[in-house]
């Protein structure tokens, strides 16, 4: 499914205790990952000993983890415990009773916590996810890119910083313009009403 160097595989188990032991609401999580996830294993190391490119300016190197699930889809609170737990960048490939699921989460430094971009293909086979590039970084802007089916705003010489930066705007404005629409619906006065309309159109050619 994934093709890379074999310089690259690690293919190394991971036990799942290590991602909720000691952790702020184990409990809950331990219910989560005993119920959820199969096994984990650290499938590739993606550096610049391992595979063709440079250490990044903000990635030194790109890991991706390999995760077996019983359930149907990915619970979120999994991919965060995992992250919070290495704390280095993952591309978490998960497959489940539905299929594969591949996450990547990143936050700027000013952020509390990260930004998750995700996407599922229906069979294994169809994993279509590209990991070619010159650097670490330019890997993080083309998985982002792909995982948000190219709705990540990202040109060719952003910064991984940039890019990032980029998509927080796009997401608030996507944020604002849901609640436009939403208090477009209710407005009863026709004045305001034609208002809120105009601020949608707008948003709307801002984010085409």
């Amino acid at each position: 499914m994934i093709n890379l160097p074999q310089t690259a595989r690690v293919n190394r188990p991971l036990a799942k205790e290590r991602f909720y032991q000691g952790v702020n609401g184990a409990t809950k999580l331990k219910e989560l990952f005993t119920r959820d996830v199969e096994r984990i294993r650290w499938g590739w190391k993606l550096s610049p000993k391992t595979v063709n490119f440079t250490a990044g300016g903000e990635v030194p190197e790109v890991e991706i983890f390999e995760t077996t699930l019983s359930a149907r889809a990915v619970d979120e609170r999994i991919v965060r415990a995992i992250d919070v737990a290495v704390k280095v960048t993952v591309l978490h490939v998960f497959t489940t009773a539905r299929g594969v699921e591949a996450w990547f989460g990143y936050r700027l430094p000013d952020e509390k916590t990260r930004r998750y971009y995700h996407r599922a293909w229906r069979f294994a086979t169809d994993f279509d996810l590209d990991l070619s590039a010159n650097s670490a970084d330019a890997l993080c802007v083309s998985i982002l890119r792909q995982l948000s089916e190219n709705r990540f705003e990202a040109k060719g010489d952003d910064t991984l910083k940039t890019a990032l930066e980029k998509d927080a705007r796009r997401i608030a404005k996507e944020k604002q313009l849901a609640a436009l629409k939403r208090k477009f619906k209710s407005e009863r006065q026709m004045n305001r009403k034609y208002e809120i309309g105009r601020q949608i159109k707008e948003l709307e050619k801002g984010l085409s």
